[in-house]
């Protein structure tokens, strides 16, 4: 959820404010916001990790 929140603070406070009508994010506005928070990088990490079983 931390990393979505991510992604939702640079929509508001970094591209929306670009556009002084804004009504709507496009297509490539939403990727350079996964991007540039790092989202697909830390889901990815999520992906590969593996707890540790302690008495295993």
């Amino acid at each position: 959820m931390k990393s979505f929140e991510g992604v939702i603070a640079y929509l508001l406070t970094t591209i929306a404010p670009r556009n002084a009508d804004f009504t709507e994010f496009s297509d490539a506005e939403l990727m350079e916001a996964i991007l540039a928070s790092g989202y697909v990088e830390l889901e990815l990490s999520r992906e590969t990790y593996r707890p540790t079983v302690q008495g295993a």
